[in-house]
Parts: C-alpha cells; sequence; structure tokens
C-alpha cells in the first residue's frame, strides 16, 4: 500500500480545466457522481450486481468456507491450498486482462463472474480438494478480470473529472453490504444448513449475472464509444443565459 501511495503522490496533477466544480463539499461531490452513474445506466446495473453479490455470494464464501475446509476437507492446509490458487488465479487474470480489449466490455466482465460459481457450488458438496482448488483458482481469475473490466470501463465512458466520484460512488454501492453479509452469512447457515446456504450462493450468482446480461444498456456499451462530456453547471448556466 505504501508503494502504491508513492505513485498515486507521483501523477501528473490535472489542469484546472479538467476538474469537476469543487463547490458544495462531500454533498455536492456525492450528488455529482451519482448523477454521472444516473446518467448511464450500465454502470447502475453493475453496481446492484456487484452490491447483491457481494452480500449474497461472496461473503458467505469467506465464512463458510474455513468452517467447510475445517470439518470436511482436513482442516487448514485444505482451505490454504483454495487461497492460494485463487491467488495464482488472479495472476492469470491480470495477465488476460492487460492483453484483453473486450468489445463489449460489461458482457465480458458478467460472463466472466460466472467463472464464481463453481467454487460455493462445489463446497456444498463437498468435492475433492483438487476440485475446490481449480475452482478458487477460476474464482480469483473472474476477480481480476472483472474489475480490471469495469474499471477501464469507467475510465473510457466517463468524462476525466468526474472519474474519482464515480468510481467512488460505485465501490461504495458494490461494498457497502459486504460486512452485512459476513455477519449474517453465520447465523443463516446455522438456521438452514451449510449447503443450502451455499447452494443459493451459487444460484445467486448465476441469476443475478443472467439478469445483468438482460439490460440493454449492458449490450449497448462498446469500447469504441467516446465518452459523454458533462458540463460544469456554470459552463450550462452560461449557456442557458446566452440563448435567452
Amino acid at each position: 500500500f505504501l508503494v502504491s501511495a508513492c505513485f498515486i503522490f507521483l501523477l501528473p496533477r490535472a489542469l484546472a480545466g479538467d476538474r469537476p466544480p469543487t463547490g458544495g463539499g462531500l454533498p455536492a461531490s456525492i450528488g455529482g457522481g451519482l448523477s454521472e452513474v444516473g446518467r448511464r445506466p450500465w454502470l447502475g446495473v453493475w453496481i446492484v450486481h456487484s452490491a447483491l453479490t457481494n452480500v449474497i455470494v461472496v461473503s458467505p464464501i469467506l465464512v463458510l468456507g474455513p468452517y467447510v475446509a475445517d470439518l470436511h476437507l482436513g482442516g487448514a492446509p485444505a482451505w490454504s491450498a483454495i487461497g492460494i490458487a485463487y491467488a495464482a488465479g488472479g495472476v492469470a487474470g491480470g495477465v488476460i486482462a492487460a492483453r484483453w480489449r473486450a468489445g463489449r466490455p460489461m458482457v465480458a466482465a458478467m460472463m466472466v463472474f460466472l467463472l464464481t460459481a463453481p467454487l460455493p457450488a462445489l463446497l456444498a458438496v463437498p468435492a475433492a480438494v483438487w476440485a475446490l482448488v481449480l475452482a478458487g483458482a477460476a474464482a480469483g481469475l473472474q476477480l481480476v478480470v472483472y474489475n480490471v473490466l469495469q474499471t477501464t470501463a469507467i475510465q473510457r465512458h466517463v468524462p476525466e473529472g468526474f472519474v474519482a466520484r464515480v468510481t467512488s460512488v460505485a465501490v461504495l454501492g458494490s461494498l457497502v453490504g459486504a460486512p452485512l453479509g459476513m455477519g449474517f452469512a453465520g447465523p443463516v447457515a446455522e438456521a438452514f444448513g451449510t449447503r443450502p446456504v451455499l447452494i443459493a450462493c451459487a444460484v445467486v450468482a448465476v441469476v443475478s449475472t443472467a439478469a445483468a446480461l438482460a439490460a440493454p444498456s449492458v449490450w449497448r456499451l462498446r469500447t469504441e464509444e467516446a465518452p459523454t462530456a458533462s458540463p460544469p453547471p456554470e459552463s450550462a448556466a452560461a449557456s442557458r443565459s446566452t440563448s435567452s
């Protein structure tokens, strides 16, 4: 994190003309980010999909996976192997994402997300460790590719001066429910059983992704499109006064 912070500090400062209006403090910044998200329906689809899957898919895996490993797979070594495979899959995903120029980035991201489903499904069985290792690698790969496709889509299709605000709103919306998912995973599994909860995770991963893919805005977003600029409020006001 320290090295990352140093690189960010060394980035060139934006020119004044590239910055969005800064008046109004935090509420105005949040409002500006929400406004930009509202103008791009595909961003709303992404945020809802990410929020839902972080609560109902990812959080229960993180809570119940170690429990299943301890109960059925021999304990910490099995979960460690799955975690190592997850990290290795992430590295492979980074290599793929660096070379892949998806024509429809949102469609590609959603299709890749389906690689998450095998891990909770196999934990529900539970399957052999080697199968879970492969599923863990697939889940790690999808995480990196999914995030890279989403992030680059924002950078490419949102005006430069609003990228930080839109990214902040998107990340907040995606992750805000994750602690609740982790908090409820244990009690829900105790009430209904670990296996049904993990099966539900896999089903939600598939169904939510299919629902996202049904949104026309997801298919309309193409890599070649240029971002639609959002003029600062004072510019818009000046334009209206001139025309009147």
